[in-house]
């Protein structure tokens, strides 16, 4: 019982700190359940130069797996990718992900 408890735990803190268990070889699938396809989120590498904004939550996996942590939710959205960034139409570019993950080296 404790040993599922410790588990539990650990699982939860993981999605509470938005990291995800990403793929690892080529091939490998990707796996997303999209619970929020409204979604609008800011990603930033720390420089405001280089933020996007991304549609819906697997968007936002995939793009935090295939840059392997580099890109992650801007803490201060507003400032890096605009007032105005949830008004962001969601397009091919910024909100498609696929269900196969590339690895790369």
């Amino acid at each position: 019982m404790k040993t599922i408890l410790c588990l539990l735990l650990i699982g939860c803190a993981a999605v509470l700190a938005d990291k995800y268990l990403c793929p690892v070889k080529d091939g490998e699938l990707f796996e997303c359940f999209e619970s929020d396809p409204e979604y609008r989120g800011c990603l930033t590498n720390g420089r405001r130069s280089e933020s996007y904004v991304i549609c819906t939550k697997c968007k936002r996996k995939w793009e935090f797996c295939v840059t392997r942590g580099a890109f992650s939710v801007s803490k201060h959205p507003d400032t890096d990718c605009g007032a105005d960034y949830k008004n962001t139409p969601c397009t091919p570019q910024n909100s498609e992900w696929s269900s196969v993950f590339k690895f790369r080296v």
